[in-house]
């Protein structure tokens, strides 16, 4: 489809960011905050979990063509890794940076709102432990993760004397997903087509302060095989998951 989701990502990130402020009025949900979440990433024998912290932005957009949003979330953390067979390792430098674009409509039913909606995602992970040995004496090569999605949302909020509530669904597509592994003198590229992720989460609202809570978990197929070792070998990255627990805590405007 495309032999660079990064450079696929980043054209239509910047003409949205040009376009949007073009045809829309700003919005009434912008926010920016801070996030905690608690990691796990499992595969056949490993797993790597812990803390991570970041920030997270919203920048919303109306116009007569349509509603638009932006999300951004950049978080960093010392994850444990542990393998039957690489033994353990803890406090891995571990990065993540969540990016998607929307667009979606609004339904009002009741006393309540129903909002749906698709778009872009853009996920990057990675974790360097390669400067470190484990509890058996080897080393761990550094990683990255690229992903870009088709996510389907639906959310129903409401107000009441206190606060605002809003709950939402989303499901994304995978559409294209690359793992890059860096070992000693050479670098395995796998790409990844099959795959989706389910997050579902809560915010309430109360005088401008935003407190949300959200689940997210992902699994992501067994990856095409590419030559490794000089091309004497397949190598394939293996079926995974990863499950995220958080809350945000942001400042509306």
């Amino acid at each position: 489809m495309f032999s660079d989701p990064d450079v696929f990502f980043l054209k239509h990130l910047v003409l949205a960011l040009l376009v949007i402020p073009a045809i829309a009025q700003s919005g009434d949900e912008n926010y920016l905050g801070l996030t905690r979440e608690e990691y796990k990433y499992s595969e056949d024998n490993m797993s790597l979990s812990g803390t991570m912290v970041g920030v997270k932005g919203s920048l919303p957009a109306r116009s007569n063509y349509g509603q638009f949003l932006l999300d951004i979330e950049a978080s960093q953390g010392y994850l444990d890794y542990s393998s039957k067979v690489s033994g353990q390792l803890d406090n891995i430098k571990s990065r993540s940076l969540v990016a998607s674009g929307y667009i979606f409509d609004e339904i009002p039913v009741y006393l309540s709102a129903v909002r749906f909606g698709s778009g872009l995602k853009y996920a990057y992970f990675s974790n360097d432990g390669s400067k470190k040995l484990t509890t058996e004496n080897q080393y761990i090569y550094p990683r990255e993760n690229k992903k870009l999605y088709i996510p389907f949302f639906v959310g129903i909020s409401f107000d009441n004397r206190l606060a605002s509530h809003s709950f939402k669904l989303e499901y994304d597509y995978l559409i294209h997903g690359e793992q890059l592994s860096k070992l000693p003198g050479e670098s395995i590229r796998n790409t990844q087509k099959k795959g989706r992720g389910i997050k579902l989460s809560y915010q309430v609202v109360r005088n401008k302060i935003g407190v949300e809570a959200f689940v997210y978990e992902s699994k992501t197929s067994r990856s095409e095989a590419a030559t490794c070792f000089d091309g004497k070998f397949l190598c394939r990255e293996p079926e995974n998951s990863v499950l995220i627990i958080g809350a945000s805590i942001a400042r509306h405007f």
